[in-house]
């Protein structure tokens, strides 16, 4: 009878657990915080100091639409005048002056865009 017992060997294993770094644990819930704080402060930022500055292409061709014309060729320069006034007596020049002038001038070549049909512009 001894014999019929069946004997069951059982071997205890100890239960393997992977040991997570304490470092590991507690950064979560930082990563978490920083990431936060960080987005309040963009959206703080965005709705407080942000300025938008405007599309320039988007304000140039709105000018453009405004002004309804074209313009070709542009160019600013400076004139320079000279005169020199001489003064005596048989022909003896006693006194002598010089004065100088710089003018700027501004020279544009513009098309209206008003007067211009759709035949013109056909390209």
């Amino acid at each position: 009878m001894a014999d019929d017992l069946k004997r069951s060997e059982r071997t205890v294993a100890p239960e393997v657990q992977q040991d997570r770094p304490l470092a590991r644990v507690q950064a979560v819930p930082w990563l978490i915080v920083i990431v936060l704080l960080a987005a309040i402060a963009w959206l703080g930022w965005r709705a407080f100091f942000y300025q938008e500055e405007g599309d320039p292409v988007g304000s140039a061709m709105l000018a453009f639409e405004k002004q309804n014309s074209l313009t070709v060729f542009s160019s600013r320069f400076e004139v320079v005048a000279e005169s020199v006034d001489r003064r005596g007596v048989l022909n003896i020049d006693l006194l002598e002056s010089r004065q100088a002038a710089i003018i700027p001038a501004t020279v544009e070549y513009r098309l209206d865009l008003s007067s211009m049909d759709l035949s013109l512009i056909h390209i």
